[in-house]
């Protein structure tokens, strides 16, 4: 196997609590009911990615500041650990980014705050004065985040065996299973069984990851050693 040369995190309830920053703007506007049915008819195909992304975005008031989504996604905290995880992951010169079918004002917000300057999220269209339009950039599909994930470690000169990828929620699944390793951090029941299947690792504290890397990245005979000293 590869050594871990990338660490992958996915945004929304891995890095940050929150769930989902299309979820926190429908809160705001209390637009929640919209966003829900309109991510059931994307679930069940009715509708491709890009199509969901403009229905949330017309649910709210049109024509408001992207000013106003930076104040209401700006109230974020960051999940245990994340801090201590990433200083670690640097000390270790693992490279590091972020995939997220959210949106990238938060993304950037949450990479800020921890140092981190490679994310792909979705964006929205702007006119000249910072306005909504009701058009989206789509670049990270909910059920596609593999692609983003080969995207970005294709950038940084990786394959994706030698990214260890993180995610919680059953949407994960496609983007773990395109990463040499699997780690998921505290799933909720409903997204269990799903992350069960493919995970290498689970997780409660980001700060776990710190150890898991050190035995992957082991040179092949200290790993044996560790092993066999565990069996006795």
């Amino acid at each position: 196997m590869s050594s871990v040369r990338m660490v992958v995190f996915d945004l929304d309830g891995t890095l940050i609590k929150s769930r989902s920053s299309w979820g926190k703007v429908h809160e705001f506007f209390g637009t929640e009911r919209k966003g829900t049915i309109a991510l059931a008819k994307y679930e069940r195909g009715e509708m491709d990615y890009e199509e969901f992304m403009r229905r949330d975005v017309s649910a709210w008031p049109p024509g408001i500041s992207v000013s106003v989504l930076e104040r209401i996604l700006s109230d974020f905290s960051l999940s245990e650990g994340a801090k201590e995880c990433v200083q670690g992951l640097k000390t270790r010169s693992i490279t590091m980014g972020v995939v997220s079918s959210g949106l990238d004002i938060l993304a950037k917000m949450a990479c800020d705050r921890l140092g981190l300057g490679s994310y792909v999220a979705n964006g929205l269209e702007l006119d000249s004065q910072g306005r909504l339009t009701g058009g989206v950039v789509p670049r990270v599909d909910l059920l596609k985040k593999d692609e983003a994930l080969k995207k970005i470690a294709g950038d940084n000169g990786l394959r994706g065996e030698e990214v260890l990828g993180v995610g919680d929620t059953r949407f994960d699944v496609v983007f773990l299973r395109a990463c040499g390793y699997r780690v998921v951090f505290r799933p909720r029941d409903i997204d269990r069984k799903a992350l069960e299947e493919v995970a290498h690792y689970m997780i409660d504290d980001l700060r776990e990851l710190l150890p898991i890397v050190d035995i992957i990245n082991l040179p092949s005979a200290e790993k044996g050693k560790k092993q066999e000293g565990r069996q006795r």
